[in-house]
């Protein structure tokens, strides 16, 4: 059976590329590079038709693997439908096994856990119960945790994060305590040397704030071990733990391997680019040395590197399973031509990097795309521009999308859209939790888990339904202190030292000033306070609760259902159906023994919110609306109009923060399997230690970003809108247009589209001037 005979039974002419990439050498391994839009799922289903057509396996011989349940729902009813005009019949035939990496390595420990002495029906964590599990194992832990003086809702996410990444990189966490300890010696020994040097204070400065990292995280990681021990005696374990079994059941015990070999002789790995070194090492155990692999990847749009993630795997596919046929698609068959033009430029760094060809259209739309682009002097100008665009586009066959590459702005957002009449849907948990209507009911939920949940409480006080004002706050802050023992300072804002505070210890609790605020604060206010007080101190009694019925008490107690079924305002932004939306979060929050506690829940929700890690499964739904979601979760998917608003610098492209010399819960490059592809560790002894790293990182960062904007830029089938405006809500001084606003500017004005509007920049010099005139009104 050759390519012809293929494209003419599925009825699709493919490319002379996808052709070879259908019919390249069966029973050997083959890397094909498939670039945004380029049919790759086509392309793997065709390859299956291609492989059993000719004999070379049968449809039962055939595995395939990839990342979501959806796309590998989609792959497996791709593979059915094109073996079933070959006349394949799985009752006769039987037919290709597909699932997920992780239900993959699930099933090889339910069918042989027992070989290493693991239950096979150990009952598998969900994103929540991790959670939930963790923080039970940090509020249970009575050892030594001297360095780690974080509350209970940090170390959490902490927690959950570098245990993950011990996992995803096989790294041992008592190595990793041992070497960490060691490395805060050496530190805090480089530091002292330097007591009385001209010159070395700021490099003194960073080792021992690297030290102190250090020591934290050697604390953490007796926490990682208590979490593993918890996980062992209650016989559960998590998406990391069936990996590295699955990997152990592949190294032991050579007769499941040779089994899974003579049981799939075609394997097809999808978005391997995505996978983990754990995952990779796994797969090359079972079915490495010179089998009939196919790996289909993009290098460009390798963005999930901070979940474990690496592009190291799909580069060096052939080290790892043996002499490889390479093969690229670059002809995309979904976006126009103009459009791919910017891709690639914005994917040049990519392509300089690694050997991935330019992407080219499809010879009828050449021609095809646009791009609008705008700046505007405010931020709330460019959203109320962004609403109307897609107000204009959005129809029965058309459908709009909007992107943000953080959820800072999500409220506004979907408050502009909302205002111009514009149907939306948010997807996903970290959109939900910046609207309005949710973020009350999550800082209720804050203040019945902790008192002393400072920010939350101020939050509520200064929000539209209790409405105090900052004198009788600052008095509240005040009269807190004095309850607590303190004394006033009078450089000191009470106000912010209560809601920045770090050590619980040291917390001052603005709740406990609520029944007695003190005769500083308003009559109003007081009573006020008295009620607020009064109203926490009832839902207290019920934190025990069910967490749907917690939150179902909380919403009524402030009011919040009535609020979204009478307000017309409430009605047309569509607040009902958000708060719905969270109603199903909390629903579908598994409690690890049957029921769901707040703390733990709040953890999840926290980690959610501040990582946008991806862990709820939540896709649009297909309602016509305007979809409104991360660009991380936008991969994989397709509309006609993507729009790309606040494209500011120090927003995207953005640093990232979590370089592990001083974020505690990120696996150090040592431990890292792929530490070949990531910047080398600080020279301690270097004069500019701090900024030389920083550089080097922030080089590696802006390869993550071009390919995040690569991303954003290839879900366009004809339409890129994007805009940026001078002046944000609470920033003083002017922001900078972000380097890809400049690049699509630029590409619209080579006749590729249109600049609607562009404001000059402002004097640095100069301050916000929409600051104190009608942004800030008392309570937003």
């Amino acid at each position: 059976m050759n390519g012809q005979q293929v494209a003419d039974l599925m009825g699709v002419a493919f490319t002379v590329e996808q052709r070879a990439a259908i019919t390249a050498p069966a029973g050997a391994p083959v890397q094909i590079v498939a670039g945004a839009g380029s049919g790759k799922t086509t392309v793997m289903a065709a390859r299956v038709v291609w492989l059993v057509g000719s004999g070379h396996v049968a449809p039962a011989e055939v595995l395939g693997l990839t990342f979501t349940a959806k796309a590998a729902g989609e792959l497996a009813d791709r593979i059915r439908r094109a073996l079933a005009l070959l006349g394949s019949r799985p009752d006769d035939d039987g037919e290709p096994a597909v699932s997920t990496y992780h239900a993959y390595a699930g099933a090889l420990v339910r069918d042989h856990g027992l070989r290493v002495g693991v239950e096979p029906d150990a009952r598998v964590l969900a994103d929540a119960t991790r959670f939930q599990l963790a923080g039970a194992v940090v509020r249970a832990y009575d050892g030594p945790l001297p360095a780690l003086r974080h509350a209970p809702q940090f170390v959490v996410p902490a927690l959950v994060s570098l245990e993950s990444e011990c996992s995803d990189h096989l790294a041992d966490p008592e190595q990793v305590r041992t070497w960490s300890l060691a490395l805060s010696d050496d530190l805090e020994r480089r530091a002292a040397d330097l007591e009385g040097v001209k010159n070395a204070k700021g490099r003194a400065d960073y080792l021992r704030r690297c030290a102190e990292t250090a020591r934290r995280r050697a604390d953490l990681c007796r926490l990682v071990d208590a979490y593993r021990e918890a996980k062992r005696q209650r016989e559960v374990v998590d998406f990391g733990d069936q990996i590295a079994l699955g990997l152990r059941i592949a190294t032991e015990c050579p007769e499941v391997r040779d089994a899974e070999r003579a049981r799939f002789r075609a394997v097809l790995l999808d978005e391997y680019q995505d996978t983990s070194v754990a995952q990779r090492t796994l797969l090359a155990a079972l079915f490495g040395g010179g089998r009939g692999v196919t790996s289909v990847g993009d290098p460009c749009q390798a963005i999930y590197g901070w979940r474990g993630a690496s592009v190291d795997n799909l580069m060096r596919f052939d080290e790892h399973f043996g002499a490889t046929t390479k093969l690229q698609l670059t002809t995309s068959q979904r976006s126009g031509g103009r459009l791919l033009t910017l891709a690639n430029r914005v994917s040049a760094s990519l392509q300089a990097r690694h050997p991935v060809a330019v992407l080219q259209p499809r010879p009828d739309r050449a021609d095809l795309g646009e791009v609008v682009v705008a700046r505007f002097p405010h931020l709330r100008e460019e959203l109320a521009w962004v609403a109307e665009q897609c107000r204009e586009r959005l129809d029965d066959d058309t459908t709009v999308a909007v992107l943000l590459r953080t959820w800072r702005y999500v409220g506004e957002v979907h408050e502009a859209l909302t205002a111009a009449g514009v149907p939306v849907e948010v997807v996903g948990l970290g959109g939900l939790l910046s609207l309005p209507e949710v973020a009350d009911v999550v800082a209720v939920l804050e203040l019945i888990d902790d008192p002393t949940a400072n920010a939350a409480l101020l939050r509520l006080l200064a929000g539209p339904r209790w409405r105090v004002g900052a004198r009788d706050l600052q008095a509240l802050g005040r009269r807190a202190r004095q309850l607590a023992g303190g004394t006033a300072v009078d450089d000191v804002d009470p106000l912010e030292e209560a809601a920045t505070g770090a050590d619980p210890c040291d917390l001052v609790s603005l709740a406990d000033a609520l029944a007695e605020p003190g005769g500083a604060v308003s009559t109003e206010a007081a009573q006020r306070f008295r009620a607020l007080g009064a109203e926490l101190r009832e839902l207290r009694r019920h934190a025990g609760d069910p967490l749907p019925d917690l939150v179902s008490r909380v919403v009524a107690t402030i009011g919040l259902d009535v609020e979204v079924a009478a307000s017309p305002e409430a009605e047309g932004a569509r607040r009902r159906e958000s708060l719905s939306a969270f109603h199903d979060v909390v629903a579908s929050y598994a409690g690890l023994d049957g029921e769901a506690g707040v703390h733990a829940f709040l953890a999840y929700l926290r980690a959610a919110d501040d990582y946008d890690r991806g862990f709820d499964s939540a896709l649009p739904t297909g309602a016509k609306a305007v979809q409104l979601l991360s660009m991380h979760k936008a991969k994989g998917l397709e509309w006609d109009v993507v729009v790309l608003p606040d494209l500011t610098e120090k927003t995207f492209p953005g640093k990232a923060s979590d370089r592990w010399p001083t974020a505690l819960p990120v696996l150090p490059r040592h431990f890292r399997s792929d530490k070949p592809s990531l910047p080398d560790d600080p020279d301690w002894d270097a004069a500019k230690a701090a900024a030389d790293y920083k550089a080097a990182v922030d080089a590696h960062d802006d390869l993550d970003n071009d390919r995040l904007a690569y991303v954003a830029v290839t879900r366009a089938r004809h339409t890129v809108i994007a805009s940026s405006s001078v002046w944000g809500l609470t920033q003083k001084k002017p922001r900078d247009p972000s380097r890809y606003l400049l690049w699509l500017k630029e590409h619209a004005e080579a006749g590729n589209g249109a600049v609607a509007r562009w404001e000059a920049d402002a004097d640095p010099k100069e301050s916000n001037p929409y600051l104190f005139v009608a942004e800030l009104v008392w309570p937003r």
